[in-house]
């Protein structure tokens, strides 16, 4: 299934438990989708705050459902003035 968003795309794959994962280029679709850096996602990635459920060996990384869904409890929190440290605290 393929998303049309504006000018970009988003690749949905259907998992054999019946949940997508979005196949993301470098992160580009999903900073589009937000509208954050590919940096900041990286960033998020390296600090244990936002793991993608899967990066295969072009290393791309694969957003699930639930992925994007805490990305947005991320983008919320962040929003009312809560520091990346306080974020994690809350999220595990």
């Amino acid at each position: 299934m393929v998303i049309v968003i504006g000018l970009s795309y988003l690749v949905l794959s259907k998992t054999c438990f019946g949940r997508y994962i979005y196949a993301v280029g470098s992160n580009k679709e999903v900073a589009k989708l937000t509208g954050i850096t590919i940096r900041t996602l990286h960033y998020y990635d390296e600090i244990g705050l936002l793991e993608p459920t899967k990066a295969d060996k072009t290393k791309y990384r694969l957003y699930s459902e639930n992925d994007l869904e805490k990305l947005q409890q991320i983008l919320f929190y962040r929003e009312v003035g809560f520091s990346l440290k306080e974020i994690k605290a809350l999220l595990c």
